[in-house]
């Protein structure tokens, strides 16, 4: 009986000694996991942090204003090319459309 006990309490101490072992094994590894994911929230929040400033360099008011200078042909409208009627919209369009009106024809 008293060699049964002592069996028993061997198994028992053997497995006790594996489980908090396997439980540190694993605190650890969760530990390296949780560190490296913290690393990479730095890594991403030190990116997003130039991504915000590179933006705010390339959206400056006045480095667009000088890129629509330079690449957008925009200029006021001339008189010539306000249209003032819809006789002259239905011409313009035409125009534009490459269509051709023979001269004396009525107009719709």
């Amino acid at each position: 009986m008293n060699r049964l006990f002592l069996i028993i309490a061997l198994v028992i101490a053997a497995g006790a000694i594996i489980a908090v072992y396997e439980s540190e094994r694993r605190y650890d590894a969760a530990e390296v996991e949780a560190r490296k994911v913290e690393r990479e929230i730095a890594a991403t929040r030190r990116e997003v942090h130039v991504l915000n400033v590179e933006w705010s360099y390339l959206t400056r008011p006045e480095r667009l204003q000088e890129l629509a200078e330079m690449y957008l042909p925009l200029e006021p409208a001339s008189a010539a090319r306000m249209i003032g009627s819809d006789g002259d919209l239905q011409s313009a369009l035409d125009t534009l459309n490459g269509v051709e009106v023979a001269k004396g024809a009525a107009k719709p």
